[in-house]
């Protein structure tokens, strides 16, 4: 990651256990090829396009019943 722009920029952020847990069983099945590579990436291996995410996934989730 490249640096914050101020001292008050730089966050931590703290996340529960699950979510932790999640993170490292996603990044064993999808391993990075380095520092500055996405985390979360569309199909093709790019950036997720947030239009692209919220019409084909989240809204999709969202009207489904619980």
């Amino acid at each position: 990651m490249s640096d914050a722009k101020t001292a008050r920029s730089h966050r931590t952020v703290p996340l529960p256990r699950m979510a932790v847990d999640a993170m490292k069983a996603h990044l064993r099945d999808f391993p990075a090829d380095g520092p500055e590579c996405w985390i979360f990436t569309a199909p093709q291996g790019g950036p997720v396009v947030y239009t692209h995410f919220m019409d084909g996934s989240w809204r999709p989730a969202a009207r489904r019943p619980a």
